[in-house]
């Protein structure tokens, strides 16, 4: 019973950071236009129409941050109508270790994301992203004057597309040391060193929330994510109660 209890309060500690805290209308481009030219891209507020074609380019449009509906074309294809493409198969790799809720696949032809080559994609929420490494996304995070999120327990960075709603370029680093570390703390053994990540998750969080509720939202975040490591330590503390056997007649 208490380890089917302690599952959604894992899922929280692991996940609150990115589900909590996770813009100007601009110029559309396509994806090989993508580059590091060290001006931020600029996009527009949808340069799909409704139930956009599933194409590497309708993907690359997703990932930028240029198309809301292309997104909601893949999530709606691969998750609700469970539909397979040839140029893309699902994907397990060591990028999302640890992580809840994240779903990979990797393609056939690299696509181009601001001037990086890739060719692995994860869902998670409302987050369509890549992993690139650390160096790789500095380098995007200072071309595209991604800023620092208020928060000390996870590492992410974000420049909102339109400020009053998304959708949100974002970087961040892999969640899946909370969930280790909750687990370390829960049951008394010492947490494993906290080390910078060697990739970050890069590319579009379309959850329609406004620069303001997203900074009001992560200045709560460690505050969220210490409460959820604290019930998960009452939780374990707690003795469990045997419960009575049925009475026979």
């Amino acid at each position: 019973m208490m380890r089917r209890s302690l599952i959604p309060l894992l899922s929280l500690a692991a996940f609150l950071f990115l589900n909590a805290v996770c813009s100007t209308p601009v110029r559309a481009q396509s994806g090989d236009e993508a580059d590091r030219s060290g001006n931020p891209v600029e996009v527009a507020q949808d340069s799909q129409p409704a139930d956009a074609p599933l194409t590497p380019g309708t993907l690359t449009d997703a990932l930028s941050c240029r198309s809301r509906d292309a997104h909601m074309s893949f999530a709606t294809a691969l998750f609700l109508d469970e539909k397979q493409l040839g140029w893309m198969r699902k994907y397990e790799g060591r990028e999302a270790e640890g992580m809840i809720g994240v779903y990979g696949y990797k393609l056939r032809t690299p696509i181009t994301f601001f001037g990086f080559q890739v060719d692995k994609i994860f869902f998670m929420k409302d987050w369509i992203v890549t992993a690139l490494s650390r160096q790789e996304a500095q380098a995007l995070i200072s071309d595209q004057h991604l800023e620092r999120a208020p928060v000390r327990m996870a590492e992410q960075y974000f420049r909102f597309i339109d400020p009053e709603g998304g959708p949100m370029l974002g970087a961040f680093a892999p969640t899946g040391n909370l969930l280790a570390n909750s687990l370390a703390a829960a049951f008394g053994a010492e947490p494993p060193p906290s080390l910078p990540a060697e990739t970050l998750f890069v590319g579009c969080n379309y959850t329609p929330v406004s620069r303001g509720e997203f900074l009001e939202m992560a200045g709560r975040a460690d505050g969220l994510i210490a409460k959820a490591n604290r019930d998960i330590d009452e939780m374990v503390s707690e003795p469990e109660t045997e419960q009575a056997p049925d009475k026979q007649d």
